[in-house]
């Protein structure tokens, strides 16, 4: 709509490297806003050297009951492993030293209205999901950073089919503060 106030941006060649998006109303109003990251230039299927889109993450403040949702799509006709982690006590150590971080995020993941998976304590795998020393190689080998050692930040490491998908994210009851959720493609 030519009359609409939303706002876009086409960069059509970036080099590899950590890009940051920020969104804010104009006018200091407020309100929820949908921010979308398409990587146009990408070989679905992962092959031929294109480079892709390969990780995303989004920092947000929440209150008592909010959600932080962090969507994205699995192309192609292949499945993809996925690390899908949502960090707020580790934010608030050394080296991020952050201050009111969300002290117990819990991840909902899910392929339309069904469930996939869930993780609530990364370190304490649940129902065959992996533990905390395979969490932390696949971490290491994608990029992330290390989480602090049975902390209360949650983790999901799964294979997923072609679909659209959203990682759910809320504190325990009655918590709030800073979380990062992070999608990362895995090995």
């Amino acid at each position: 709509d030519p009359a609409s106030r939303d706002a876009a941006l086409h960069a059509s060649a970036l080099a590899p490297g950590n890009y940051t998006m920020q969104a804010w109303e104009a006018g200091g109003r407020g309100g929820a806003v949908l921010m979308e990251l398409y990587d146009a230039g990408s070989d679905p299927g992962g092959g031929g050297g294109v480079p892709r889109l390969i990780n995303l993450s989004v920092l947000k403040q929440i209150s008592s009951g909010e959600a932080l949702t962090a969507g994205f799509v699995i192309s192609g006709g292949q499945s993809r492993r996925v690390l899908v982690r949502a960090v707020g006590p580790t934010l608030g150590a050394a080296p991020f030293g952050m201050s009111d971080t969300l002290s117990d995020p819990r991840i909902d993941l899910r392929k339309g209205q069904v469930l996939e998976a869930s993780n609530d304590d990364w370190a304490v795998p649940k129902g065959g999901a992996a533990g905390a020393p395979v969490l932390a190689e696949t971490a290491a080998r994608v990029g992330a950073f290390p989480l602090l050692a049975g902390s209360k930040d949650a983790v999901l490491l799964v294979t997923l089919t072609p679909g659209n998908y959203t990682a759910e994210v809320r504190g325990a009851p009655g918590t709030a503060g800073m979380v990062l959720v992070e999608v990362y493609e895995a090995p």
